[in-house]
């Protein structure tokens, strides 16, 4: 596979057209998808994204997006989260442009229709986006393009995974945090087959070169993974910008440290994700406007961001945080993955 020799993190090329923090760092004017930041709060939950360009990278090859998408069920429709992060393989052409591109076209997919099967949806969507850019690589000659993905689709008390690639999916429950997706890289793969150990596997020159990623095959296999939520929880969603750098027991503290600092219901008014306009008008990066937020989601992001940049941050950092904050009993789940179903009360 063509992949497994693509090494991510390097330059690329393309002009930006979103918002980027003025004299940050010497970034030049072509900084890739630049440096985004969003956050709101749903009815079951609050959220928070942000993506770093980092100390070395001139562009940022990472993406980041939230939606709202309508899930359809037997009896009535309701709203599900989306949450996606993709990271552009730097080793190609356009890596911005792939997880930009992926983004864009896994939310849109999954708008333009009422979901009921997250599984299929989710599987369908993420097969969409790799068909798109293998469609964008058709019609431009010479163009070579390819990223991660990681999706999170989540309503009352479940949520359903997609994935592909090197970026992760976390899980924070109590004081115990787990990885919830799988690395598709070669360095994982010997891990897995205990080639390598783990303390091997954080170093090793293949810990970069992905086994999967969507623009490298016609199908791209996705992993799938559905996980019950409860009130409390936490979910971290990341590129390996930051997994590289920072423990899933250092994201598990930071969380922690968020939640004593912001006990209170969030000022959902002040935040960023609450303008009345369209989502990619939203990506600003300013960071008084994030210490002043009141939203511990917010503060994660900022916080595990913020590390990763004292410790270099080679490459970009992406991270999306969500914290469920009630929970809503979904006893008549199916096993084919139907998240949206809700009886209604009779009157």
């Amino acid at each position: 596979m063509e992949q497994l020799r693509l090494l991510k993190g390097r330059t690329i090329s393309r002009q930006s057209n979103f918002t980027v923090e003025p004299g940050a760092r010497g970034l030049s004017e072509d900084v890739g998808n630049g440096r985004l930041f969003a956050s709101g709060e749903d009815p079951c939950l609050e959220w928070a994204l942000l993506s770093d360009p980092g100390k070395l990278r001139p562009r940022n090859e990472d993406y980041a997006a939230h939606s709202l998408v309508t899930a359809s069920t037997h009896l009535d429709d309701e709203r599900a989260t989306v949450l996606v992060v993709a990271d552009g393989l730097g080793g190609l052409s356009a890596g911005d442009r792939a997880s930009r591109i992926a983004v864009e076209s896994v939310i849109s997919y999954l708008k333009s229709e009422k979901v009921v099967n997250a599984y299929q949806a989710v599987r369908k969507a993420i097969r969409q986006a790799n068909s798109t850019i293998l469609e964008e690589m058709a019609v431009v000659h010479g163009l070579r393009m390819g990223t991660t993905m990681t999706i999170m689709v989540a309503t009352k008390g479940e949520a359903v995974f997609g994935h592909v690639g090197d970026s992760r999916a976390y899980l924070l429950r109590g004081n115990a945090i787990t990885q919830l997706t799988a690395d598709h890289s070669q360095a994982a793969e010997m891990l897995r087959m205990g080639l390598i150990t783990p303390e091997q596997a954080r170093t090793h020159p293949s810990r970069s070169q992905l086994t999967r990623c969507l623009g490298g095959d016609l199908v791209v296999r996705v992993d799938m993974l559905s996980q019950p939520l409860n009130s409390g929880d936490w979910v971290v969603l990341c590129s390996d910008g930051l997994w590289n750098l920072v423990s899933k027991q250092e994201i598990a503290h930071t969380i922690r440290d968020a939640e004593i600092t912001y006990r209170s219901k969030p000022d959902t008014e002040s935040l960023l994700g609450h303008f009345p306009v369209p989502f990619e008008h939203q990506l600003l990066f300013g960071r008084d406007l994030l210490t002043q937020a009141k939203s511990s989601a917010t503060q994660v992001v900022t916080q595990l961001v913020a590390l990763a940049l004292d410790r270099g941050a080679h490459d970009n950092v992406t991270v999306a945080a969500v914290r469920f904050m009630r929970e809503t009993s979904m006893s008549n789940r199916g096993k084919t993955g139907l998240l949206w179903r809700r009886v209604r009360r009779r009157r």
